[in-house]
């Protein structure tokens, strides 16, 4: 169980990639008062987590209405 969540921090961290979205954000906020700021992050942090878990709790169904698979996923992949 540690080891999986251990892979699935490690492929977020990778997927998010949080010290590029940091140097993004102090560019297209740099203008902002620091209350704004927090404010931005904290709206970001929550906009995005919602989606996460979405995705995480749905995404599954989702895919089999769009009638596509898992094995179909991990077979597209492999031919990269």
């Amino acid at each position: 169980m540690v080891e999986i969540a251990a892979i699935t921090l490690a492929t977020l961290f990778a997927t998010v990639s949080p010290i590029d979205i940091s140097a993004i954000f102090a560019a297209l906020t740099s203008e902002y008062s620091d209350k704004k700021r927090k404010r931005t992050a904290v709206r970001a942090v929550t906009v995005a987590t919602i989606v996460l878990l979405v995705f995480a709790v749905l995404g599954e169904a989702l895919l089999s209405v769009l009638g596509i698979s898992i094995c179909l996923l991990y077979t597209s992949d492999a031919a990269d």
